[in-house]
């Protein structure tokens, strides 16, 4: 296993093609699949929101902080449709495209919204 307390944006970042478009996102860790969903604002994206806890929670699961569709490097989509439906869909279509049938969610504020829907 990697040394978790030096992850890097950089070192942790990757992209799939999912749900129609590019979905970027950051891995860390090994075990059940945790997929950490961001807030809501102006330049907020998965490693702002989660870089500090990422490697707390990648000692015991494999992380997932995805960016949500239309922010930092993931997307652009265009919808007309309640974000939280269009951004829990983006979520189903990464874990299909990384071939997860199940996963922990953990969601900041927009994210904790999204995760419930």
């Amino acid at each position: 296993m990697a040394n978790l307390a030096q992850l890097t944006e950089e070192g942790t970042s990757r992209t799939i093609e999912a749900g129609g478009t590019t979905i970027h996102y950051h891995e860390a860790g090994e075990g059940d699949p945790l997929i950490l969903l961001h807030s809501h604002g102006p330049g907020s994206t998965a490693w702002i929101t989660f870089h500090k806890v990422l490697p707390e929670f990648a000692k015991h699961f494999r992380c997932i902080a995805m960016d949500l569709p239309n922010y930092a490097r993931t997307g652009p989509i265009l919808y007309n449709e309640p974000t939280h439906i269009v951004q829990s869909r983006m979520v189903l279509a990464l874990m299909d495209a990384l071939g997860i049938e199940k996963a922990h969610l953990v969601g900041n504020s927009q994210g904790g919204q999204s995760s419930m829907v």
